[in-house]
This record gives structure tokens, sequence and C-alpha cells, in this order.
């Protein structure tokens, strides 16, 4: 048996209920939006029977139910499998729920289920309408922002908080005040932003292919704190210049070690057919020439802990230690990042054994770069 130490705890378990999407986004790296499978019962069973036989959960953890959009799947589903996640927990710790949705669908209906069941509700929106209908459309290639916008209204309506993640574009960076008054006027919990990039079938970005982009970037980054830290009145916060805060005034954990994307079984993600991964969530639905895919077993008849003996995983997590270890030691951004995203080194460098990506220019280095530039006024006169 592996060592617990060297993997887990689990912090995340993503679930794809379906790949099916009902919307279209430009730089979505999801295949198969178009397949409308469910998740069934029975292997939501076979999940948490295997998840639980290990020691795997050692702490809290978080269900996100993710995928294409998590609310084409009915609230019965959800209810049964919340059912059976909570039946097999043998352990003293709390299972959470989270919702990642584009909020399209979102009605009165819903919005009693996520006050029923205690889930958490996090809205994928791209700042305002002419931003977010740029890649944001719907089958028929029409801007989504209005639905969302009606699913925010139903959550407002409910009291119901939210968090929001947004996908920054090249078009993005030259509107910075319109999209920080956009989300002053919003008033999420937080607003985690994402950069576009290449990953999986999204094969190409307009951040990568654009001129000047990262002194874009940083100019765009230093006008959002700018504007972020000059006013007191607003109460949420970017989930990015968050846990710079953390790690400079509270030393906390997720910027001291390794990343939570380079831990075996911090993050375990399952697709709709029970086929699971570990490492970045995106794997999951990557090819590899290699391996074929970076699906490690299948929940129904593979144990998660021994799969770690198997040669497929001890080589891809060969890899990815070696190309943690090089960031270790060549990059000065290491105790920020804690070692990158493996997906995006696969992605860009066409190896898990490699260390500087874009991704991580934009990810961390250009944030951190912005912070420590202001750090000393504007953080600290808050």
């Amino acid at each position: 048996m592996v060592s617990a130490n060297l993997y887990g705890p689990l912090e995340l378990l993503i679930i794809q209920g379906s790949p099916f999407c009902n919307i279209n986004c430009s730089y979505c790296y999801l295949p198969n939006r178009n397949d409308i499978s469910k998740l069934s019962l029975t292997t939501i069973d076979a999940i948490f029977s295997n998840l639980f036989s290990t020691d795997i959960v050692r702490q809290d953890f978080t269900i996100c139910w993710h995928a294409g959009e998590p609310l084409t799947v009915n609230k019965d589903f959800y209810r049964k499998a919340i059912a059976i996640a909570n039946s097999k927990n043998n352990t003293n710790y709390q299972i959470r729920n989270n919702v990642q949705t584009n909020a399209t669908l979102i009605n009165q209906e819903w919005c009693d289920f996520f006050k029923e069941l205690d889930f958490k509700v996090s809205v994928s929106i791209d700042g305002p309408e002419f931003i977010n209908d740029r890649c944001r459309v719907n089958r028929k290639g029409q801007g989504t922002f209005a639905k969302t916008m009606k699913g925010i209204e139903y959550l407002k309506k409910n009291d119901i908080e939210f968090s929001v993640i947004t996908v920054v574009t090249d078009f993005t960076l030259d509107y910075a005040d319109d999209f920080f008054a956009f989300f002053k006027s919003l008033n999420p919990l937080s607003v985690g932003l994402n950069v576009e990039e290449i990953e999986n079938f999204n094969v190409a970005s307009t951040l990568f292919e654009s001129e000047n982009v990262f002194r874009r970037y940083h100019d765009f980054i230093g006008r959002l704190f700018e504007l972020y830290y000059s006013d007191l009145s607003i109460d949420f916060y970017f989930r990015e210049f968050a846990q710079l805060e953390n790690f400079v005034f509270k030393k906390d954990k997720f910027m001291t070690g390794f990343g939570q994307q380079t831990v075996p079984y911090r993050i375990i993600s399952v697709d709709v057919n029970g086929d699971f991964s570990t490492f970045s969530p995106e794997l999951l639905n990557a090819k590899s020439k290699e391996h074929n895919n970076f699906a490690f077993g299948n929940v129904k008849h593979d144990n998660f802990l021994e799969v770690l003996a198997s040669e497929k995983f001890k080589s891809i997590y060969t890899d990815i230690l070696n190309g943690l270890m090089k960031c270790k030691k060549n990059c000065d951004y290491f105790s920020v990042c804690g070692g990158g995203t493996p997906s995006n080194k696969y992605a860009e460098n066409g190896t898990f054994d490699s260390t500087e990506t874009k991704h991580c220019k934009f990810k961390f280095q250009e944030v951190f770069d912005v912070f420590f530039e202001n750090i000393e006024y504007e953080v600290l006169n808050r």
C-alpha cells in the first residue's frame, strides 16, 4: 500500500453529471458537449463506496458538480446522489456541495433546491454584456448574458450568495474599468480570474496570439488592483489578490507547499462513465500520444489507491515530479504557485517534465508582480 503522506487528503471531488452543455463557449476545452448522457446512480454508489474504502478522506471536502452544464441534470438525481454519498461516509468529515453553472437555467425551483441542500453556487460570466457575449454564446451563436443575468436575479431574490469565475481574453484587456464596474454592481462573494488558455480541445488562445500581451495583461491587472484597493465600499474580493494577501500576511498553506494540482488525490475528477483522474481537472478528458488518455481507472472496478501502483500512473507522476523539481530549482515564483498546473505544461510544452508556460506567466507571475509593485501603499491602507 502506498503511504498516505504521498497522496491526498482529498480537497475537491469533481463529478461530471453530464458532458452536455446548453451553450457553446468559443474557448471551451471540453469534448462531447453534444452528448446528453447522464451519470447513473449506480456509478455514484461506486464513486463513494470506492472513496470511503480508502483513507483518502482525511478532512472535510467539497464535491463540485461540473462538466458541461450541471443544471441539465435534474434535481431528483442530485438529491439521491447526495443521499448515497452521505450514506457511504464512514468518517467524521463533512461533504460540501458546490455547483459550477452558466446560470441560464436557474429558476425558482433551482433556488429552492440550492437552499434545501445547502449548495454553494459559482456562476460563469465574463463581465458586462459586450465582453461576455463575444465568447459565451448559445448553440445559435447568440449571446448568453441576458439569460445568465436572469438566473443571477433569481439567486439574489432568494438571498443565495454566489461566487463568479470569469475568463479573461485579449479583448477584455482593454476594458479594465468596465470589467471592474460590472463586478462591483454584481457584488458576488468573489471573482476568480481565469485566462483564455490552450487546453485539451481548445487549441488556440487570443491571449497567446496577441502582440505585447504580457504588458497589456500586466496593465489590466494593475488597473484592477488600483480600482479594488482604492474602493473601500466594495464587499467582494478577487480570488488572486486574496490568495496573495494570505501568502504575505497569513502564511496560508495554499502558497507554501506543492500546489494542489501536483499532489495525487487532492483533486479527483470523475466523468459520466465513471472514469477517474487526478492532478489537474482538465486532464480527465485530455488525449495523450503516450498514454491514450489520463484516466487512471474506473470507479466501478478500479480501487483509487491500487491504481497508484500502475505503470501508467507512475510514468505520468514521475514526469510531473521531474517538472515540479525543475520549477522549484529554477523559478523565483515557485513559492507562489507551488509548481504550476500539469495540464497546462502538457498542453503548451507537450510534456509534464517541463517548467514555465504562458498560462503560468498570466496566472501567477504577472499578478504577483503587480501585487508586490503596489503592496506597501494599497494593501496596507485598505
